[in-house]
């Protein structure tokens, strides 16, 4: 016992020589640090992760573990594994841990107080400024034993870096406590005017004292209230014991956090971190790693994604059809190829193919088919890559679901089945509908309490315009008739028997007035149903398959946000619905009405988030006709069957005289909105990126501003995201009077921020040749009245990476005008696929996770890869002949 008292007495001053030691063999070696800096008193079984940080002349840092070669002085006290993990051993003692490599060598003290125990002091605002100590003591026969140190405070506890810093930590070896019933901790800061009361242990467990209780239960580890703030982008990081991610939570420095990229799903696959903290990563190319916390302000990494891609898929599958009955799946069965390679080429193959194969069926597979074929097999393309979509099995459905219809659909639905094409919703009647993913078309849209009163009072209120209910079923002439026909509108399906015995008793009740409200307010009005049913087709894989009438409402809420028309309703009752043919005629159909324009609407000012107010010192109907223009702009293009690139190259653009004025663009005269040229015009604006609605709402009231802007684009256009600013980031451009905007953004980022801002401020400042009101210019006053001419030179990044993602070593285009950026866009892969994304958003009510990750890859394939003269209609279109667009799960 005296020795272990002995040995834990000295322990104390054991540490600080092994650190003054450590300290003198490293004195020379300021490229190697070691971290965490403050190493925890470890007890048997327990283990420690150590990072060594090397920094080189350029001043780049990195996590440099899996350089060196590792060794402990005594692995019976502390064990080292070869990626620099410490496990305490049974034995307790000192050790030396040497990390050495690159000519360099660390040494690092270990202590090990063998099988003990641990006590934990919370304090979540620490005593300072000094440190939390322990006073463990026991009196025997009048004599007081001080176990930890003979001088009061007592010695200075760990913080408990394990559960986030807000808890400090004391290790003891387990022979205190034999025999011994009465210990006594005080828990204090030096002083009598901060201490906790005595408390007394009793056992050798692991103790957690809260309050003024102990606890043997470890508690969630928490973040802590001060520290570094750590962000991750496409992941999320973690504490030991606690599974919610922490993302944007402060730590204390030394912690250790768990790093997990997110599921990469089918189609992707992880490839590394980015950021100002990978080089604090214990393997920045793992998806799931450890993050050291070092003393900086902010920490943001982002996971990268590589696209995984398989340009083999077609050949395969025409092999597969064509083929494999005599060449076998693999081109391994039945008649082999012989040194194929060596006897042909691409052009040969496909020449070959087309004129004798199948063998006897000559000319049945030609152009793409054989060539497809042909390249296949010269590339050993037989397999698919390991994570590829198939986009004949992994195209997961969606989940089953009733979706509660929008205020607008439900608007349109009350006017349609009463026969009042003018009828509005009062103002504030029904909750507002919240954008979600920039759409206001939720599919997970919540019933609130205030809905349902709100229903009755719409039903209620849209009746007073209604002179004879009866009259809106002229074709019925009794009232059996009219509940059925009315409900069969209402409810996009043919009324239940028990349902229709309910609405029969409730008119015999209260007459057809409050039947017809009650009509209006239903569930089976107010939701849409993709509940489907289980077919045999499908359901070995559990999925369930829309019915027909949910086909038809689907398609006309999709593409008209009301109700179905008779034909659609018509074609549901003939049971054609669920023929993907059938499908995209109506869909198409749908798109070419007239009510197809309204609802479309909604989708345009959502992806381009055109649904808020134009500010600046102009006047309302200007603010109005920018707004129009977008909208009839979008709308001209898209309905006209235009190309994406078009949307972004557009010389041409509707507008009236005072907003071309506003331009400082000729007119070529007339009245009211004339499809006017941009060709010559003052900046040459081209597409939607020229037009003043979006210039404005991407600008502050008053000046440009450039992040706005190049967010806009990153987010809108590219479908990019970026975490939240961290902490204390300065939002505001440097306020220099002498500055123009782009120099005042310039000088106000900070090397913490350059992690989000190297992608998005280039974009920015390439447009600051037009002003906050949208117009071009190419001088700017600063605040103080200087006039400077503008630098207008702008960048790009990431166009072409895996979709949604972004890459710091992504090529980097430069573009001087704005017709530059957007052929750029247009361009590029991931423009393309963002508008796709965008529409899967607004038409699915939701934004995708990991399961939808092989239907965008699939869906709108050949428009994102350029198909030639593929518009934006094809690919809306396409996007209702997916395999699982009818499919639930």
């Amino acid at each position: 016992m005296n020795s272990i008292i002995t040995f834990l007495l000295g322990l104390g001053l054991a540490i600080t020589q092994l650190a003054l030691g450590f300290e003198a063999m490293t004195q020379d070696r300021s490229a190697w640090s070691i971290l965490p800096q403050q190493f925890p008193t470890l007890i048997a079984g327990e283990e420690q992760q150590l990072f060594v940080k090397g920094t080189n002349e350029q001043g780049n840092s990195a996590i440099i573990n899996h350089r060196l070669a590792w060794m402990s002085s005594n692995s019976n006290v502390a064990h080292v594994s070869a990626t620099g993990l410490i496990t305490a051993g049974e034995i307790a003692g000192n050790a030396i841990i040497t990390a050495s490599g690159l000519g360099k060598e660390l040494q690092i003290p270990v202590s090990n107080v063998g099988q003990g125990f641990s006590l934990h002091f919370y304090q979540p605002q620490p005593w300072l400024p000094n440190p939390i100590h322990i006073w463990l003591w026991d009196e025997r026969d009048g004599v007081l034993i001080n176990f930890l140190s003979d001088q009061w405070p007592g010695v200075a506890m760990e913080r408990d870096l394990r559960s986030g810093g807000l808890w400090f930590r004391t290790a003891l070896n387990s022979e205190l406590i034999d025999n011994r019933d009465n210990l006594s901790v005080i828990f204090n800061c030096g002083n009598s005017q901060c201490q906790t009361q005595d408390h007394r242990i009793s056992s050798g467990s692991n103790l957690w004292l809260h309050g003024n209780s102990w606890s043997t239960t470890a508690p969630i580890p928490e973040p802590s209230i001060t520290g570094t703030q750590v962000q991750i982008g496409n992941g999320g990081i973690y504490l030991e014991g606690n599974s919610k991610n922490l993302s944007g939570k402060l730590f204390q420095t030394g912690t250790i956090l768990h790093v997990k990229a997110k599921p990469s799903g089918k189609g992707l696959r992880f490839l590394n971190w980015e950021g100002t903290g990978v080089g604090l990563l214990l393997d920045p190319n793992e998806a799931e790693t450890q993050l050291i916390v070092d003393d900086q302000r902010s920490i943001t990494l982002l996971a990268v994604y590589e696209a995984i891609e398989d340009p083999y898929m077609d050949g395969r599958q025409n092999f597969q059809r064509l083929c494999a009955a005599c060449h076998g799946l693999k081109g391994d069965g039945g008649i082999p190829f012989v040194a194929i390679k060596e006897r042909y080429s691409l052009a040969s193959l496909t020449s070959y193919i087309s004129n004798y194969m199948p063998k006897g069926q000559a000319n049945v597979c030609v152009g793409n088919c054989a060539s497809n074929i042909a390249g296949m097999i010269l590339g050993d393309g037989f397999e698919a890559p390991s994570g590829a979509c198939n986009r004949l099995e992994d195209l997961l459905p969606e989940p089953r679901r009733l979706v509660l219809l929008s205020n607008v659909e439900y608007e349109n639905t009350i006017a349609k089945l009463l026969q009042l094409p003018n009828f509005k919703i009062p103002a504030g009647l029904l909750p507002p509908d919240l954008p979600f993913n920039g759409f206001k078309t939720d599919a997970s849209k919540i019933f609130v309490k205030n809905h349902g009163k709100a229903y009755l009072q719409v039903a209620e209120y849209a009746l007073t315009a209604v002179g004879s209910i009866l009259s809106l079923r002229p074709e019925c002439t009794t009232i059996d008739c009219f509940i059925r026909s009315f409900s069969l509108e209402a409810f996009r399906r043919p009324i239940l028997e028990a349902e229709f015995n309910i609405y029969k008793k409730l008119y015999e009740l209260g007459g057809i007035r409050e039947m017809t409200i009650a009509i209006l307010s239903s569930p089976a009005t107010l939701y849409r149903s993709e509940m489907g049913r289980m077919l045999p087709s499908v359901a070995a894989k559990g999925y369930f398959q829309l019915s027909d009438f949910e086909i038809a409402s689907l398609l006309s809420y999709t593409f008209w946000a009301s109700p179905p028309d008779r034909e659609l309703i018509d074609a549901a009752m003939k049971g054609r619905l669920t023929d993907p043919l059938e499908i995209k005629k109506q869909a198409s159909r749908l798109l070419n009405s007239p009510e197809a324009r309204p609802a479309m609407k909604r989708f345009i000012l959502g992806w381009l988030d055109l649904d808020r107010p134009i500010h600046g010192d102009i006047d309302a109907q200007l603010k109005e006709d920018m707004k129009q223009e977008a909208l009839q702009f979008v709308e001209s293009i898209l309905f006209a069957g235009g190309t994406y690139e078009a949307l972004l190259l557009a010389t041409t653009s509707p507008m009236t005289q005072r907003l071309a004025r506003h331009y400082g663009i000729s007119w070529p005269g007339g009245d009211d909105w004339q499809e006017v040229s941009m060709l010559g015009s003052p900046g040459e604006r081209r597409g939607i990126l020229g037009k003043a609605a979006i210039l404005t709402t991407q600008a502050s009231s008053e000046t440009t501003h450039p992040i706005k802007r190049g967010l806009f684009i990153r987010r809108q256009l590219l479908c990019q995201d970026f975490p939240p600013p961290p902490i204390g980031a300065e939002l505001k451009p440097f306020s220099d009077p002498s500055l123009t905007v782009k120099e005042r953004f310039e000088a106000h980022i900070k090397p913490d921020c350059k992690v989000c801002h190297q992608h998005i401020d280039g974009i920015g400042f390439g447009l600051e040749g037009f002003d906050h009101l949208g117009q071009f210019r190419e001088f700017e006053t600063t605040p103080d009245g200087t006039v400077k001419q503008l630098d207008i030179l702008g960048s790009i990044g990431s166009l072409n990476s895996a979709e949604t993602f972004l890459r710091a070593d992504a090529p980097v285009e430069t573009f001087h005008e704005m017709g530059d950026l957007a052929n750029l866009i247009a361009q590029s892969r991931n423009g393309k696929a963002c508008f796709v994304r965008q529409w899967y958003r607004y038409s699915r009510g939701f934004r995708e996770d990991d399961s939808s990750s092989c239907t965008l890859d699939t869906m709108g394939k050949p428009f994102k890869l350029g198909a030639s003269n593929m518009s934006m209609i094809d690919m809306i279109l396409a996007s209702t002949q997916l395999k699982n667009y009818i499919l639930r799960r």
